[in-house]
């Protein structure tokens, strides 16, 4: 059973997502604003390459809600890292 997981950041306690590559531009990191646990986020490029999906299929899952996301400056999407690594998606 998972303890404390969130809707949002689809985090969950003793949970560990791989680190983001040295060489993958992290946009930055926040905190959930369900659960207030530290989040990476990336944009859709950095995502895709480090992921191995298609873009189109991470905008695809973002509209309909499968991951999250918030609109950074300039109004370009960033991806909680965290979201991409459900088994639902």
């Amino acid at each position: 059973m998972v303890n404390n997981y969130c809707k949002v950041c689809h985090q969950f306690d003793g949970c560990q997502y791989p680190l983001l590559p040295s060489k993958a531009s992290r946009i930055r990191t926040k905190k959930c604003p369900n659960c207030g646990r530290e989040v990476e986020l990336v944009n859709i490029p950095t995502a895709s390459k480090c992921r191995g999906f298609d873009r189109k299929t991470l905008y695809r899952w973002r509209k309909r809600g499968s991951i999250t996301s918030i609109r950074g400056q300039g109004g370009r999407p960033l991806l909680y890292w965290s979201s991409l690594f459900r088994s639902d998606t």
